[in-house]
């Protein structure tokens, strides 16, 4: 576990300094390659997350591949990591956009799904919670950004 977390502090530190690179007063793209080099990167320490994360899953609980994104305008990488747990009624769904580098949940999808109609879940942070239209919403604009 602590592997883990020196991985990730280190691949901050190694992000942190390329974006030191950049000059304030302006904007610059990075390269094609520096994005796919980004890319790669988080999709590793996604897995590496989702890793961690399994370990902690009810073993009735499904769970969605998940899909990773390397956010220029955040400077981090992100995951979406989606888990159902189906009940005699309907569904438990919990979706979450994480900040793979900080290990911090920026918003969630966690709903309990009965005959069509969704009721939001109690959290225990500070993440935003939304039902499934609005969280995919805000999900696909942080992918896109």
């Amino acid at each position: 576990m602590n592997r883990i977390y020196a991985t990730l502090l280190l691949s901050i530190a190694t992000l942190s300094l390329a974006g030191c690179e950049k000059n304030t007063s302006k904007v610059e793209t990075p390269s094609r390659e520096k994005r796919f080099e980004l890319s790669e990167k988080c999709y590793k320490y996604g897995k590496e997350y989702l890793a961690q994360v399994l370990r902690t899953l009810d073993s009735k609980e499904n769970y969605d591949e998940p899909e990773y994104h390397y956010s220029m305008k955040l400077n981090t990488c992100l995951a979406h990591i989606r888990t159902i747990q189906f009940t005699g009624e309907g569904s438990i769904q919990n979706s979450r956009l994480v900040d793979v580098l900080a290990n911090k949940i920026l918003m969630h999808g966690n709903f309990s799904r009965n005959k069509g109609e969704e009721t939001l879940l109690d959290q225990f942070d500070n993440a935003p919670n939304f039902t499934a239209t609005e969280y995919f919403k805000r999900k696909d604009q942080f992918f896109n950004e």
